[in-house]
């Protein structure tokens, strides 16, 4: 189990440092970084406008990845 819970940590990880990555492919509609107005703020599936689609793709692969962690580590916690 333990091996499982860190391949979690590792999905967590990678995947905070792809949605950062993503950033490098911003477009100028991007809202400034950080942006303390809530109107500024938008939900992730919404922010395509934001990116390029290779960014785009590679920002939801970075949430998705992140949630998939952040689960199984809930999950797992549980279990343990």
């Amino acid at each position: 189990m333990v091996y499982v819970k860190v391949i979690m940590l590792i999905l967590t990880v990678l995947g905070v440092f792809l949605s950062l990555y993503a950033l490098r492919y911003r477009t100028p509609k991007h809202p400034p970084i950080p942006s303390w107005s809530p109107k500024d703020w938008k939900p992730i599936w919404r922010m395509k406008e934001c990116f390029t689609p290779r960014g785009f793709k590679i920002h939801m692969m970075g949430w998705a990845l992140f949630f998939l962690g952040m689960i199984g580590n809930l999950i797992l916690s549980k279990w343990l």
